[in-house]
């Protein structure tokens, strides 16, 4: 999680819009975890 996070950090909002990434975790059983990460650019001032 966090490679991803700092991969959206570093490459930022495209053309105005968040850039996003997917986490999908699959194990046996049906179970399972997904996480979508979005980066925004921080307000002007901040």
């Amino acid at each position: 999680m966090a490679s991803l996070a700092k991969m959206l950090h570093d490459n930022g909002p495209v053309d105005g819009r968040p850039a996003r990434g997917l986490i999908s975790i699959c194990a046996a059983g049906g179970q399972g975890v997904v996480a979508i990460l979005e980066a925004y650019s921080a307000p002007e001032g901040r």
